[in-house]
């Protein structure tokens, strides 16, 4: 078993590319799932980190969706602040943190969905879904639905 020390890491981070949020302030833990989720609290503004000590595989994928989703400039969509992760280290031991910045306000439920955010969700992924791109490629009995030649005739 091994253990990611999330909070040299951030240390590391706010010393250099996250400096503009000055120093830390405090640390909550938030949720886990894919990823250990952090809310992390500068001098000067909150962050949202993900790490991985289980591998990076996941994060990367986070990464490249949103920096896909970056040219939207969309103040919906978080964008990534920074990136770490291990360079060298055994396949069994990589890890990863990505860094977002925080969208203020509440996570949405069906408590306290209002009835206007849904014309919001839906602009934002009009917005989303008319991006440019190639789908990723699939394989065994996954097939991607916007292509022919996935269809027998």
């Amino acid at each position: 078993m091994h253990f990611l020390d999330f909070r040299s890491v951030m240390n590391d981070m706010f010393a250099e590319e996250l400096a503009p949020f000055g120093p830390i302030e405090a640390v909550d833990f938030i949720q886990r799932n894919n990823t250990d989720v952090y809310r992390v609290r500068g001098q000067r503004g909150t962050v949202i980190a993900h790490a991985s000590s289980d591998g990076k595989s996941y994060l990367k994928r986070l990464r490249a969706n949103l920096n896909l989703l970056a040219p939207l400039e969309d103040p919906r969509i978080p964008a990534m602040l920074a990136w770490r992760s291990s360079s060298a280290a055994p396949k069994n031991h990589e890890w990863a943190v990505l860094v977002q910045a925080e969208k203020p306000g509440d996570e949405i439920s069906r408590r306290n969905f209002p009835a206007g955010a849904w014309d919001g969700i839906a602009e934002c992924l009009g917005r989303v879904h008319a991006l440019d791109g190639d789908a990723l490629p699939v394989s065994g009995p996954v097939c991607n639905g916007h292509d022919a030649a996935h269809f027998g005739a």
